[in-house]
């Protein structure tokens, strides 16, 4: 089963609620290094500018390869310049959306666009405790989710957390044991652990505490992530700022009624987006996901089923709990492109959102 597969069988398993991201994380990563490092080696991307982005559907631009400036002559006695050494770990954000007003201005605007994530990050400090990751070296990359009344963030590499805005983050809190109150960006929180479940990705510890009135966060530690960490990471929350969720791809034409009810997006440690979805409601609990991933080779020997505006496609079914049909598009003009659907929506409404993408 191909990455865009293992996406479509998570998103339709977790269309109502918390989806982990982490493997996803993890294969968007994995490919975005090793397209930078192909940028690095002096591979053109005249291709690739944009690249598809995580759980309902991002985008990545990849910046233009700079000019090398002309040699400059050195004098004998002269040292090279160092490199300035860092003083935080930057932690990459979703693009800034001015005009938009804040959770410290409104804090009823949590989840209440789809499109738009109201939290924000600033750098962490460098000595940290560093996790291992799971599933090998990982570079700094981050995940955001918006949906009615709740928000998410999930941070991944040296220092992976989870954090639940909303409501949901009660859910959090199930199964695990209170250990002691403790003091969060300087208001009251309450520490849990739980041992380890035998899964990779499984939190060990977490803190709640409500941020503002009306705000309930739960920040979980990943991969054995420790106390030090959530606390300095959730004293790193940022709650005046306005993120974009939805990337550079627009989606143009949905069916008649359909309404965005999510948008999960996930960024690189060069601000870069890529692989994200965005979620439809639509009539008697119909819905539309529509994804977009950075293009990979299908390992599969089956053979494409369909098109979709000239492009080999696969047309699937299949059910997580729910039964769903999917449209693949594995390489969409160098990005892979699905569009899932359940209850009354057919093929008929895939191809309608498919044909209906444009980038700028």
């Amino acid at each position: 089963m191909n990455f865009e597969e293992r996406l479509v069988d998570t998103l339709a398993a977790h269309a109502e609620g918390d989806v982990d991201t982490a493997a996803l994380l993890t294969g968007s990563t994995a490919r975005g290094r090793s397209m930078r490092r192909r940028r690095h080696a002096g591979v053109a991307l005249a291709a690739v500018a944009v690249l598809g982005a995580a759980v309902a559907v991002p985008v990545a631009l990849w910046p233009g390869r700079p000019t090398a400036p002309a040699p400059v002559a050195v004098p004998a006695s002269a040292s090279p310049s160092a490199s300035p050494t860092p003083t935080a770990l930057a932690v990459p954000n979703l693009p800034p959306v001015t005009g938009e007003r804040s959770l410290a201005e409104n804090p009823a605007l949590l989840g209440s666009d789809a499109a738009l994530v109201h939290l924000a990050v600033d750098p962490l400090p460098l000595d940290l405790p560093e996790v291992t990751f799971p599933f090998g070296p990982s570079t700094m990359s981050t995940a955001w989710a918006s949906f009615p009344g709740n928000e998410y963030l999930f941070i991944s590499g040296t220092v992976q957390v989870k954090v639940y805005a909303g409501p949901w983050s009660a859910d959090k809190l199930n199964g695990m044991t209170f250990v002691r109150d403790v003091v969060v960006a300087g208001r009251p929180g309450r520490l849990y652990e739980r041992g380890d479940e035998g899964g990779h990705i499984q939190p060990y510890i977490s803190v709640s505490w409500e941020a503002m009135p009306g705000v309930p966060m739960v920040i979980e530690g990943v991969s054995g992530s420790p106390e030090a960490t959530l606390i300095a990471v959730a004293g790193k929350l940022r709650y005046d700022r306005v993120g974009r969720c939805l990337g550079t791809m627009r989606v143009t034409a949905v069916p008649q009624g359909a309404t965005l009810n999510r948008c999960d997006s996930t960024v690189s440690d060069t601000g870069e987006l890529f692989n994200s979805r965005r979620i439809y409601h639509g009539p008697a609990g119909s819905t539309i996901e529509v994804y977009e991933g950075l293009r990979t080779p299908n390992p599969s020997s089956e053979a494409p089923n369909t098109t979709v505006a000239g492009r080999p496609a696969f047309w699937e079914s299949g059910s997580k709990g729910v039964p769903y049909r999917s449209l693949r598009v594995p390489d969409w003009d160098g990005r892979a492109v699905s569009a899932t659907v359940t209850g009354s929506y057919g093929r008929a409404e895939a191809e309608l959102v498919l044909t209906g993408l444009r980038w700028p």
